[in-house]
């Protein structure tokens, strides 16, 4: 009976690891892993990870994939084509292949482009209207922002900035504070000297 159960137990979790991957996985779709290589720029606003792939499709649909991506990192994809090239679809996809989270197209201008934050992966089709097809993906997510200027309450650093502000409120409103005092002594002596007259 334990042992029953213990398979179970055991297929369940195999089971939600697979559903998990199903984007990327299905039976007759083989999807390509666009991998990210450090890019160093100059400009540090520009630095991060990229992948330049340039593609001659052949079929109607072809599949592609990132991940290793972080939610604090901006992500742009861009899907340029040669003069000569008939339309071209992109599909970005997170959750399944049948469901775009975004799309469109090259027409006229030959280029596509989005610009999106996600976490994990996401799935790229991109469908050729006039075959073969050549086009170059671009695929660039900048480092993750470490120091945004904002302290966590849970942390102690987070104590310092709650002193601190406390003190930023004493110093702009000292002046409130001094005269309410003064009327509260005031008004404490006023009512002394009357009690004691009677």
């Amino acid at each position: 009976m334990r042992l029953s159960i213990f398979m179970l137990f055991a297929l369940a979790l195999l089971s939600g690891g697979l559903l998990r991957a199903q984007p990327f996985t299905l039976d007759n779709i083989t999807p390509t892993e666009l991998l990210l290589v450090d890019y160093k720029k100059e400009d540090t606003l520009r630095r991060g990870l990229i992948n330049v792939t340039t593609v001659n499709q052949v079929k109607d649909t072809a599949w592609y994939f990132v991940k290793g991506l972080s939610m604090f990192s901006p992500v742009y994809f861009g899907l340029t084509a040669p003069e000569g090239n008939g339309n071209i679809r992109v599909q970005l996809c997170k959750d399944n292949w049948k469901t775009a989270n975004r799309s469109g197209e090259t027409g006229e201008k030959r280029h596509y482009q989005e610009q999106f934050k996600t976490e994990g992966d996401f799935g790229i089709m991109v469908i050729a209207e006039q075959k073969p097809a050549s086009y170059t993906m671009i695929t660039w997510t900048g480092k993750e922002a470490k120091e945004v200027g904002i302290t966590s309450p849970f942390k102690g650093e987070g104590e310092g900035a709650i002193k601190e502000q406390g003190g930023n409120f004493l110093k702009e409103n000292y002046l409130y504070i001094l005269i309410g005092l003064m009327v509260v002594v005031i008004a404490y002596l006023v009512f002394k000297m009357k009690k004691s007259k009677n």
